[in-house]
């Protein structure tokens, strides 16, 4: 018996999320800013979209590297092209329209404590 087969009476639901400006800022660190190997993948793959639409006389190495997007080029992208581009940015709420009506608890991450 899995968790989808439970009458709802047995258990609480319940989402737990950072601040979506974190959640944003740190998508942004961890995919156009870090080096390992799957920043790289984003970088290909994203960064030089970006690139090629949101920066005007964007240098050859940067249109084939993907390398170097900076944040406000990353929020034009997002705003002018959803936040539900990849789901390492997209709004956590987007996961959740299923279990809505039976949210019981929602809560937040918080580093400052």
């Amino acid at each position: 018996m899995d968790g989808q087969d439970l009458p709802e009476q047995l258990y609480d639901v319940s989402d737990c999320e950072t601040s979506p400006f974190e959640r944003l800022l740190s998508a942004y660190r961890n995919k156009f800013v870090d080096t390992l190997p799957s920043s790289k993948y984003f970088q290909s793959r994203y960064g030089r979209h970006i690139i090629r639409r949101y920066r005007p006389n964007a240098s050859k190495s940067d249109l084939l590297s993907g390398a170097n997007v900076n944040f406000r080029e990353f929020v034009i992208y997002l705003l002018k092209e959803g936040a539900n581009t990849n789901e390492h940015w997209t709004p956590c709420t987007s996961a959740l329209p299923s279990l809505h009506p039976q949210l019981h608890l929602r809560g937040a991450i918080r580093d400052d404590i």
